[in-house]
């Protein structure tokens, strides 16, 4: 990935370079503010095996990437 894209992509994405950033979010500030929360548990990170996941649906509906080592 060229340094202008990496540049571009961290500036909208702040996180990528700290992960803390998250948390300056108003939609995850208003999300750990609220009493009642939701969290889906879509498939459980044992399932995961070698290849390339695709996450999809609309804007601002909670997908999120699971934190993983490799």
């Amino acid at each position: 990935m060229s340094t202008e894209i990496w540049r571009i992509i961290t500036r909208a994405n702040k996180w990528w370079l700290d992960p803390r950033k998250i948390m300056d979010d108003k939609h995850i500030e208003k999300f750990e503010a609220s009493t009642i929360r939701w969290t889906p548990s879509i498939f459980s990170l044992d399932d995961i095996v070698d290849g390339a996941y695709t996450l999809r649906g609309s804007l601002q509906v909670g997908k999120k990437q699971p934190h993983l080592s490799c």
